[in-house]
Order: structure tokens, then C-alpha cells, then sequence
């Protein structure tokens, strides 16, 4: 592990051989390089988490479960025991700079999770104070189209999609795409159990 932290001059190991003392700035910050395979990896990554310290876990299986509990232990950076030296390098960077490195599709469920759990129940949702053009707007977008697909399929420009786009998530209290996605879901499984209560 040292060779590779050492081919990087912004890179400074320090004591324990595992923590890495990187600047940004005048700002100093300090991350922990954490094979996962020891013993209590997570507990471990967890108290150096609390200790503000950036942790980022190597060796990790390619392992859902596994991963959301690394993801809740505080990691901020999951490198896979199949991925090249170089990604370690990479990951350092990344965490150093602020952001998260794990597999997309982790990093993806990590985000719909946290949205679906802010979500108001279904009764909450003002959704007649949405017009015409934006419940179309937001059927389209909760597909994950593009905003440039969305307004070439509804015939606006884009400017005019980010537009309803504002009004929609003022109106209904969401904070992004992804809850809106997750809203849309919720709104769609609602009237689709009252059509069967209905029946």
C-alpha cells in the first residue's frame, strides 16, 4: 500500500502506516486506507469515522448487503479486491476532494434509500396544485429522461422543463430527481391499489 500512496507527491503516509495525510487548501485532511478483510473492518472504519476521519475501505467483496453496512459505518470510499492498484489512487483523490467511490449501482441505492425515506406519505402530496403540462413533465421525469429528451418529447424547450421542474418540486416539497421519481412511484402504487379496492 505504501508504494502506491508514495507515487503520489500530494500524498503524505504518516503513523499508523494506514492513515494518509492529505492538503486541500490550508486544509489538512487525514484518511485511513482499511483493508476490509480484517477483523471487524466496519466497527473499525466506524471509529475512525467518528474521529473525522475518512475512511476508505480496500479489499471490499463485491457484495450489496456488505456494502450498505460500509456505506452506514461511514466509508467514503469502497474499492473492490478484483479492481487495479490504480483505483486506490483514484479513490484517495475522489474522497480527498469531498466525494464518495463505491460501485455505481451502491451509490445509486444509498441515494433512492435516503430519498424514499424522507417521502411524506401519500396523503401529504398536493398534487392538484400541480397544472396539466406539469403532471406531464413530471410523468416523463420520473422515467430519469433527460431534460433534453423531456422537452423534445413534450415540444417546450429546456429551459421551459427545468422551469416546471422548479415549480414541481417547490410544490411538492421534494428536494431532487430522485424523490421525485420516488413521489411518482408512490403516487402511481396508490391509485393503482385504489382501482383494485374499487373493483
Amino acid at each position: 500500500m505504501l508504494h502506491v500512496v508514495s507515487s503520489d507527491p500530494t500524498l503524505t503516509p504518516v503513523e499508523p502506516e494506514d492513515i494518509i495525510r492529505t492538503k486541500v487548501g490550508s486544509t489538512v485532511y487525514e484518511i485511513a486506507i482499511l483493508d476490509a478483510r480484517i477483523v471487524n473492518a466496519l466497527a473499525v472504519c466506524a471509529a475512525l469515522a467518528r474521529q473525522g476521519i475518512r475512511v476508505i475501505l480496500v479489499g471490499a467483496p463485491d457484495d450489496d448487503v456488505w456494502a450498505e453496512e460500509a456505506l452506514d459505518a461511514g466509508a467514503r470510499g469502497i474499492v473492490l479486491r478484483t479492481a487495479r492498484t490504480d483505483s486506490i489512487l483514484q479513490a484517495i483523490r475522489v474522497v480527498r476532494d469531498g466525494g464518495l467511490w463505491a460501485c455505481r449501482r451502491w451509490l445509486n441505492a444509498r441515494v433512492l434509500r435516503s430519498a424514499t425515506m424522507k417521502i411524506k406519505p401519500m396523503k401529504a402530496w398536493p398534487t392538484s396544485s400541480l397544472s396539466r403540462r406539469e403532471r406531464e413533465v413530471l410523468h416523463y421525469a420520473a422515467t430519469g429522461i433527460r431534460n433534453k429528451q423531456l422537452a423534445d418529447q413534450l415540444a417546450i424547450s429546456e429551459a421551459t422543463v427545468k422551469a416546471h421542474l422548479t415549480h414541481i418540486f417547490k410544490k411538492l416539497g421534494v428536494g431532487g430527481r430522485a424523490e421525485l421519481a420516488a413521489v411518482y412511484h408512490d403516487m402511481q402504487s396508490s391509485s393503482d391499489r385504489r382501482r383494485q379496492e374499487a373493483r
